[in-house]
């Protein structure tokens, strides 16, 4: 009897605490407790901490975003919940069950809220964190030299600039093509100096190296890289085609100039404009022969004396002109008289 009434008193207890723990309609919602993010943080990977006091709605569970993207999602209807939200893939998350927002939330300052309501429909009952910088982008850099396309000499010039400050430790510069060197810079958002390629752990803002002291000549692609200070993945920008040589090549150019001789045979005055030039073979003018004087008498013409001359001809519209070192000499023999 003892053990029956015993078994009547724990049940008893049961019921009355199961109808203390169940609301009744026209109560009201117990506030959750919101744990994490919280107000003033700046993050860039987001882990949802909260819990509901009461049996949930189902279907009533939302955690809102208002900021630069105004985003409400669906929760699944766990009264506790610790998860971590992927701003770039929210469906990602196994406790989001829809989105009014797509898959994303971009970067900003955002006022977050969780609520819900209690399993017989009271109103939502809420508790809100402010002033939640979300920085799941690293910006990328600003890379102005080493430039593409371009050849150095031992002596780089390195000019970049980080839009955001970065993740201590997070700011590379990698060489990859011929051989392979990534550098560890220091945290200051902007440099500008001349690397020496010889010697790199002596220029200012190298911390490390991963090839020793020297980079070999070679040609490279230069990436500069690093990660906000929240520690959002890292941004990049990218230099091709670098080309480091002990000495920088340097081109000459050399034009000639040909202007073909132009030879212009002589012309008279007053003759035309226009020149021919008429090509002769050189010819060999044969001794004259003596001609008939007159009455019939022999030996009263002329007659050539020495040997025969050949000679280039040239001819223009004008007429003839006679060049050359052989001349044909002509003298007039003297002529016979009647006696």
């Amino acid at each position: 009897m003892r053990r029956i009434a015993s078994l009547l008193l724990l049940t008893l207890v049961g019921m009355t605490l199961a109808v203390v723990a169940a609301p009744s309609a026209g109560a009201v919602t117990n506030t959750p407790t919101f744990n994490s993010p919280a107000s003033n943080d700046h993050i860039a990977n987001v882990t949802v901490n909260y819990s509901l006091p009461d049996a949930v709605l189902a279907g009533s569970v939302r955690l809102t975003f208002v900021g630069p993207t105004n985003c409400a999602l669906t929760l699944t209807n766990a009264s506790t919940a610790n998860f971590s939200l992927p701003l770039n893939n929210l469906s990602s998350a196994s406790q989001v069950v829809s989105s009014t927002c797509g898959n994303a939330i971009s970067d900003g300052n955002y006022m977050i809220t969780i609520s819900y309501q209690n399993s017989v429909g009271d109103p939502a009952a809420s508790a809100t964190i402010t002033n939640v910088e979300l920085d799941a982008v690293t910006a990328v850099p600003v890379v102005t030299t080493p430039a593409s396309s371009t050849t150095y000499t031992h002596s780089l010039p390195v000019q970049y600039s980080l839009p955001e400050t970065p993740l201590a430790g997070s700011v590379r510069l990698v060489f990859a093509g011929s051989s392979s060197c990534t550098l560890t810079m220091n945290n200051s958002t902007t440099a500008n100096f001349t690397l020496n390629t010889t010697s790199l752990l002596a220029a200012p803002g190298v911390v490390s190296s991963s090839c020793g002291t020297s980079l070999p000549d070679g040609t490279y692609t230069v990436v500069a890289a690093y990660q906000n200070s929240v520690g959002a993945p890292a941004a990049t920008a990218t230099r091709t085609a670098v080309v480091i040589a002990a000495i920088a090549p340097t081109t000459t150019t050399t034009t000639t100039s040909s202007t073909p001789a132009t030879t212009t045979a002589p012309t008279t005055t007053g003759a035309s404009t226009t020149t021919t030039t008429l090509s002769l073979t050189a010819a060999t003018v044969p001794a004259p022969t003596t001609t008939a004087g007159p009455s019939g008498v022999a030996g009263s013409g002329l007659a050539a004396t020495g040997s025969s001359r050949t000679f280039p001809l040239a001819a223009t519209a004008a007429g003839l002109a006679i060049t050359g070192f052989g001349l044909l000499v002509l003298r007039r023999r003297p002529s016979l008289r009647r006696r």
